[in-house]
């Protein structure tokens, strides 16, 4: 997907300091009931991760819905902008933890900040643990796994599981929005 950003619906970082921009390639997309629902973005490059991580604390968010592979035929599509299993990794003033890896039967399971997730065929489930200046923050980040680059999926059933999945963390009376991006 490319996104085209017009001013009156895209997200505005806070200024942190004078001469930073406010800047970032996403946008607001309003819901079924008029009130915004989604912010839609490009997936964060390795220069644009920390502004990724300000949007999501800004902007209230507890979960990130990612529609694409780290790699493709083995080309970068996105950066990866959580840490590995028992680091930390600095963004800026952000900091996001992930502390242990479980793997159960044919289930990886990662704990992130000892949150339990899980992992499945076609989807991948991690909690993150987001620390700023403000306090901390978790998150939900889901990856679905079967959206190639350039194309859709091959079949609906395992989209629909996910977008289920996706649901059953998103409280129906919350009205924070869900970030979602492609590469």
């Amino acid at each position: 997907l490319l996104f085209f950003i017009d001013d009156f619906n895209r997200v505005k970082l806070t200024s942190l300091s004078p001469g930073v921009s406010d800047y970032i390639n996403a946008s607001y997309v309003n819901g079924c009931f008029g009130k915004v629902a989604y912010i839609a973005t490009q997936g964060p490059l390795e220069c644009t991760a920390e502004d990724f991580w300000r949007m999501v604390i800004q902007c209230d968010v507890i979960t990130v819905v990612m529609l694409c592979e780290l790699l493709e035929d083995s080309k970068p599509k996105c950066f990866k902008y959580w840490p590995n299993m028992k680091e930390k990794k600095n963004f800026g003033g952000i900091r996001v933890s992930n502390v242990l890896l479980l793997v159960l039967y044919a289930t990886v399971t990662h704990c992130f900040e000892v949150e339990e997730v899980n992992v499945k065929e076609h989807i991948t489930t991690r909690q993150l643990v987001v620390r700023h200046d403000c306090g901390k923050r978790e998150v939900h980040h889901f990856q679905y796994h079967g959206w190639p680059d350039h194309g859709s999926p091959e079949e609906i059933e395992p989209l629909l599981e996910f977008l289920e999945h996706v649901r059953v963390f998103q409280k129906e009376d919350d009205c924070r929005p869900i970030v979602v991006h492609c590469r």
